[in-house]
């Protein structure tokens, strides 16, 4: 069991990490919103609600049923059980709380520990739920309790409609329920950590349950800030990343010569953090001159290197370079090479 427990762990990171490649964006969601395919839903249902006696056709019908069903999906990130078992009795029963309706669902998958579904949608969307199910549903040819059901009145399977349509809309194949959950607690966990909870309450489970399997963690952004942050605070000075370049110009190279794609990701943290590399031997003159009464004797303080670099043009420029950590390392270097 041991040893199978292992493997599966395994293949539920390796799953995570092929994921994280796949992860919906905002723009993805935009690109649904304003396709060809959610026009001509709201087209049709517009048409509904302005009272015109409409005819709607299978087509029309499955385009209306799978827009609302996903829209509704963006909108909460539940699982697709929810929207299957969801009938007209619920939206009827709907609740206003805060300009938003509350529609709830009795049965789902984790019903017996945290109660009913819980679904919320804007007034707009809500007045679309209710002309569907009052203007179009009652022109299928078999009825039924079901709010999203086939044009013979059956179950249909939310999940692979919801893929289907968002392919339709031009966006990606593969993109699913529960990649969409992972994707919505993966953004709430890393921008908005204080609504843990409250997305778990939404999402119908706990928040250990989103941390374990649902946060999908962009290691490669988050180990780029550790690596940065590691330089930083151990003043990690190695000539093993000076480029040529950097050597001939005697420039001390950074992250952004080294790793352009993935400064440009990380702006933010690679101008907040210098990564020089070494000093130039023009620079260690400069030190050497300017500090020598610190390098002799005494605390080696920021204070004191402060006063004697700034009291020259090469020393000012040397205090805008470097770090005062990095500056107190050479100097304390320095005075090691002149005791032995």
């Amino acid at each position: 069991m041991t040893s199978h427990r292992k493997d599966v762990n395994k293949r539920c990171l390796k799953k995570m990490d092929d994921d994280l490649q796949k992860i919906v964006t905002p723009s993805d969601i935009s690109k649904f919103s304003t396709s060809q395919i959610a026009r001509d839903a709201l087209k049709v249902l517009g048409a509904a609600s302005q009272g015109q006696d409409i005819s709607i056709s299978r087509f029309e019908y499955t385009v209306v049923r799978d827009y609302l069903m996903s829209e509704t999906i963006l909108r909460n990130a539940n699982r697709p059980g929810v929207l299957a078992t969801m009938q007209v009795k619920h939206v009827k029963e709907a609740r206003l709380i805060e300009d938003h309706y509350i529609i709830s669902i009795s049965s789902h998958k984790t019903s017996g520990v945290h109660g009913p579904a819980k679904i919320i949608v804007t007034k707009m969307l809500y007045s679309w739920l209710t002309i569907f199910t009052d203007k179009i549903l009652p022109q299928t040819p078999v009825q039924s309790d079901l709010v999203f059901q086939s044009w013979n009145g059956e179950a249909v399977d939310v999940g692979r409609c919801f893929q289907m349509t968002l392919k339709k809309a031009g966006l990606r194949d593969g993109i699913t329920c529960t990649l969409f959950r992972k994707s919505a607690v993966s953004k709430i966990h890393q921008e908005c950590p204080a609504e843990k909870a409250n997305l778990a309450d939404l999402m119908s489970h706990r928040p250990e349950t989103a941390t374990r399997w649902y946060r999908v963690v962009d290691k490669e952004q988050t180990c780029v800030r550790a690596s940065a942050m590691l330089t930083k605070v151990m003043d990690i000075n190695c000539t093993d990343d000076i480029s040529p370049s950097a050597a001939s110009t005697g420039r001390p190279t950074s992250v952004t010569d080294t790793y352009p794609s993935t400064a440009t990701e990380d702006t933010d943290v690679v101008k907040n953090v210098r990564r020089t590399k070494m000093f130039t031997e023009r620079e260690i003159g400069t030190i050497t001159k300017c500090c020598r009464s610190i390098i002799e004797g005494g605390k080696i303080t920021p204070d004191r290197i402060k006063a004697a670099l700034s009291g020259t043009e090469e020393g000012t420029k040397l205090l805008k370079r470097y770090t005062v950590t990095q500056l107190v390392t050479r100097l304390t270097y320095e005075r090691r090479k002149l005791a032995s």
